[in-house]
């Protein structure tokens, strides 16, 4: 709605958007992306819990603030100036690219870049976006100013907005949904439940100038949206057609791949587990819950195949923490108390409560439940404990309204659904054999005409591979010849490698022929012998030739070059 106000009656106003929560200018800025509204978003800061920034919501915000989009065009004008650069022989190569200096300068230009597109962007933009505690960053006269979700947004928050001085101060919200939230509590430590401005001028005009209130609605399958109206809008509001067409097209879609629920709208599994008290907290949790929305229905739908936005709500923070642990990136999740003006295609609400006493705490509270049932688009998931709240007007209501599922029904929904695609095939097995049996002539002698080439070809290639085979086996034969005539060679060279150990061995083994004492002139005797056998050597004494190890044999052998000479 805010997208055709903007777009139809406030083209040329400089407009400001604002809320209460961080999620709802991430959830505006969603659907603003996808029309043509040049907008930016005011402040850094778009999520409240980690979980979120692993989401594509966030990214897209940073991405539509003033630094977000000046830091865009600065990297497209630091790209261009390198290429520049290059073109005229200054930056040759990356070395260069990754200097100290380069990088110096680049951080320069970039930083500078950057701040001059900042003040082009900031003076560009017509629409802002900000949270109402982020609008002291706002610098410049507006002529409108639309709070969004006004009937959340405390009284006291007001007159921040009054500074701008608009000439148009438009509050849209529902406040009938749920109300500002407040730490305060009274004597008895009771929370305070603080009015919004949108409530207090609802019951001030209640009986002197009539409501008009928008009375179409374009998010919600039609039985969903029926629901919603008869218990919380007197049954006044009306589905536009266009939605309806479509969402109903996408919930027929949804049946014929297979996913939990078919093609219902409303789907309610039912459990008996009962819930718990987290340690060193009084928040509930249900961990039977969290194992059916983990392992049963997440896995169900991302089988289907169907491109979707899945958002798990509950109705307690350490439920939420506890399906973010379990679910990771596969789906959103978080309470109802921040899922106020957002919406997904498959909504899964985890009622939690589950106990003897039937007390179901704050899930009782209307408003609450008016938000957490109103999110889905598609389908809406209840997983809850249908002895428990059946007992409250509302929760009987829904539970008739919807297609009611448990353990036992589900498993058996799956082993009948595993049985009908076994028949479908074996079907689609009879059909092919029967098409085939009723076949004409032609068809058959083609058949066999195909047959027998097929045959043709299975003997030609039987024949190639009796042929490569011998071709293999006679290669096979060749090379264990070549391994005995290598083995043949090498026993001969050990051969007469030993027969030459072995006269070397002979020679070394005979004495000198000069191994005795010759006297001298003073008729003393002293040992002689060769240098090959370590003899000592006299005066006129020389050593003999071995005369078994004849040179001319050396020398033959040496010739044949078959091994080294010793």
């Amino acid at each position: 709605m805010i997208s055709a106000i903007l777009s139809h009656y406030l083209v040329d106003k400089c407009t400001l958007i604002t809320c209460v929560q961080n999620k709802a200018v991430c959830a505006l800025v969603e659907k603003l992306a996808a029309t043509d509204i040049f907008f930016m978003v005011i402040g850094a800061r778009c999520a409240e819990t980690q979980a979120q920034l692993a989401t594509r919501v966030l990214p897209l915000t940073l991405h539509y603030t003033a630094w977000g989009q000046a830091q865009e065009a600065a990297l497209k004008a630091q790209a261009r100036r390198r290429w520049e650069m290059r073109q005229q022989g200054w930056l040759t190569s990356d070395v260069e690219d990754a200097s100290p200096w380069a990088v110096l300068t680049e951080a320069l230009l970039f930083r500078d870049e950057v701040e001059r597109i900042v003040c082009v962007v900031e003076k560009r933009s017509m629409v802002l976006l900000s949270t109402i505690d982020s609008t002291h960053k706002v610098w410049r006269h507006l002529d409108v100013v639309i709070v969004d979700e006004a009937g959340s947004v405390p009284e006291w928050k007001m007159p921040l907005l009054t500074r701008f001085n608009p000439s148009l101060l438009l509050m849209v919200g529902d406040h009938k949904q749920l109300p500002s939230y407040t730490e305060c509590k009274d004597d008895k430590q009771r929370p305070i439940e603080v009015a919004s401005t949108l409530q207090r001028l609802a019951n001030a005009l209640e009986h002197t100038h009539p409501i008009k209130m928008l009375l179409t609605q374009y998010r919600m399958h039609p039985d969903i949206a029926n629901f919603v109206s008869r218990h919380f809008y007197c049954n006044l509001v009306r589905t536009d057609a266009h939605t309806l067409d479509a969402r109903q097209r996408s919930l027929a879609a949804r049946a014929e791949s297979g996913e939990i629920g078919g093609g219902n709208a409303i789907v309610w599994f039912s459990h008996s587990e009962l819930e718990s008290t987290e340690a060193n907290s009084f928040s509930k949790v249900n961990h039977e819950e969290v194992r059916i929305i983990s392992e049963e229905i997440i896995p169900s739908l991302a089988a289907g195949g169907t491109e979707q936005k899945v958002t798990v709500i509950t109705f307690y923070k350490a439920q939420q923490r506890l399906l973010q642990e379990k679910l990771g990136a596969a789906a959103t999740v978080m309470t109802v108390d921040s899922a106020q003006g957002s919406e997904a295609d498959v909504v899964i609400l985890s009622c939690v409560r589950s106990n003897t006493g039937e007390g179901i705490g704050h899930v009782k509270d209307q408003r609450r439940i008016n938000v957490a049932l109103s999110r889905a688009k598609d389908k809406l998931i209840v997983v809850g404990n249908k002895a428990l709240f059946e007992h409250r007007k509302i929760w009987k209501h829904l539970w008739k309204c919807a297609y009611k599922l448990t353990m036992a029904t589900y498993k058996e929904e799956v082993v009948a659904k595993n049985m009908k695609t076994m028949e479908e095939c074996r079907d689609l097995k009879t059909d092919a054999a029967a098409a085939a049996a009723d076949a004409t002539g032609s068809k058959e002698a083609r058949k066999a005409e195909v047959l027998d080439m097929e045959g043709l070809k299975l003997k030609v290639a039987v024949a190639n591979d009796d042929l490569m085979f011998g071709l293999l086996e006679k290669k096979a034969t060749k090379e264990k010849d070549k391994e005995k005539e290598k083995k043949k060679a090498s026993k001969t060279i050990i051969d007469e490698l030993g027969f030459r150990s072995s006269l070397v061995q002979r020679a070394e083994e005979l004495p000198c022929r000069d191994n005795r004492g010759r006297g001298g002139g003073g008729g003393g005797s002293r040992p002689a012998t060769c240098g090959v056998h370590g003899c000592g050597r006299g005066g006129g004494h020389t050593t003999a030739r071995r005369p078994y190890l004849q040179p001319g044999l050396l020398a033959s052998i040496d010739d044949q070059n078959e091994f080294p000479s010793l």
